[in-house]
């Protein structure tokens, strides 16, 4: 009961300090940018982009092989540029929803479920308990924004932003788990 307990705890305060996070400090925007000229994008988007996806441009065939002269003038159309991922819903929304709200604190208090779950059962002391905790937001920094980074060409300053989020979070729900998730003294 402690882990689920130390889970929920956790999960709330990683969800707090997202929220507070993008609502009062520059973390949440660091690397976004405004599109100049977007109503002209938007319109030519909106006539040439049905479906909701995830694109990304110069396309590509990913159902086939691609013949060698496709793949060499693909190759050179990335070489000239402009090249891109992007995300698009069609049809909007509203930002943020209680769904998509409930879904982060959802997977938030999850993660730290997991997370208490291992300081629970480690012999670490207090300080390598929360070391072990704020280890969790930099492994998830290096496993998913990095790689971002890296393949897809997401801002640097997107990938500061996102590795002090993720790190202070997990830092900070540490500081609660690593005292509520005792290891047990052996019986």
């Amino acid at each position: 009961m402690r882990v689920i307990i130390g889970g929920l705890i956790g999960g709330v305060v990683i969800f707090g300090w997202g929220a507070a996070a993008h609502m009062l400090t520059p973390l949440g925007h660091m690397g976004l940018r405004t599109i100049p000229k977007e109503q002209a994008l938007v319109s030519a988007m909106k006539e040439g982009i049905p479906a909701p996806g995830l694109y990304f441009f110069p396309g590509r065939d990913l159902t086939r092989e691609l013949t060698k002269e496709e793949d060499e003038a693909w190759k050179a159309m990335y070489k000239q540029g402009p090249t891109g991922l992007l995300l698009y819903k069609a049809g909007g929304g509203l930002p943020p929803t209680p769904k998509q709200l409930a879904t982060e604190l959802a997977s938030n208090v999850l993660a730290a479920i997991l997370a208490a779950y291992i300081l629970a059962r480690s012999n670490a002391g207090y300080l390598g308990r929360v070391i072990i905790a704020t280890l969790f937001g930099v492994i998830t920094w290096m496993d998913f924004t990095v790689s971002y980074w890296n393949w897809y060409g997401f801002p640097s300053e997107f990938a500061k932003g996102e590795a002090i989020m993720e790190t202070v979070g997990w830092f900070a729900a540490g500081l609660f788990m690593a005292a509520y998730c005792k290891p047990q003294s052996p019986k």
